[in-house]
């Protein structure tokens, strides 16, 4: 087995980490902007310094956001509802059932998993699974799985930054806060509509890409090691 599935590399930035902690803190930390823009732009002003604050607070937003994500969207993940199938023996055709008998054996043969469809003593840490099956498949060239990881995690964060935006966005529309400004915020209505539509239609993508990451990562395993079951 790759020695990437022990010893991954953290430090490594990649497109990866764009997707799945960058953009959605750089859209969050924009939305937070909005309401106090200046009416003309001016970039004149901005410096390097700026713009490398810029990018840390992005990059630690995107990653508060992802940890939130993951509680509040943690219900039973894609994979977890296929390990439960492979468990239970179920398949929805005769392919998946073919890849999910390859799985179960290269599961005991590269990771030492003895009892994944054992009913007096069933595997459940599908977590540690998770994550072991990712970095293994980091370094290969099989790293489709990981593209649909990173689209998987994007949409997830825009999404809650998308919801998250537009409650933000509420209280400036409190006559009380308009008041004290020189202008109004009523531009932040269509504002409020538009962030919880996004935030909608990037859970609805957030929920494909995650099911599309269920069925590569296990395709993509099975594949790297299929010698290995002749």
């Amino acid at each position: 087995m790759s020695s990437t599935a022990t010893s991954p590399n953290y430090w490594k930035f990649n497109l990866y980490d764009v997707f799945s902690n960058f953009l959605p803190g750089a859209y969050l930390l924009l939305g937070i902007a909005l309401p106090f823009a200046p009416p003309s732009l001016e970039l004149g002003g901005v410096t390097v310094l700026h713009l490398l604050i810029s990018l840390i607070l992005a990059f630690i937003l995107g990653s508060a956001i992802q940890a939130l994500a993951a509680d509040l969207y943690g219900r039973k993940t894609a994979f977890e509802r296929r390990m439960d199938r492979i468990q239970n023996g179920d398949a929805a055709h005769e392919g998946e059932s073919v890849i999910n008998q390859h799985f179960v054996a290269l599961c005991d043969s590269e990771l030492k998993i003895k009892n994944l469809t054992n009913e007096n003593q069933r595997f459940k840490n599908w977590g540690w699974l998770f994550k072991l099956l990712l970095s293994d498949l980091e370094d290969s060239s099989k790293n489709r799985t990981l593209r649909l990881q990173a689209l998987h995690l994007s949409a997830r964060g825009l999404s809650l930054s998308s919801f998250l935006l537009a409650l933000y966005y509420i209280p400036f529309l409190i006559p009380e806060i308009n008041s004290l400004s020189n202008f109004s915020y009523l531009f932040l209505v269509p504002m409020i509509v538009l962030s919880l539509v996004l935030g909608e239609v990037f859970r609805g993508r957030s929920k494909h890409f995650e099911d599309d990451v269920s069925q590569y990562l296990i395709s993509e395993f099975v594949l790297k090691y299929r010698d290995e079951l002749n």
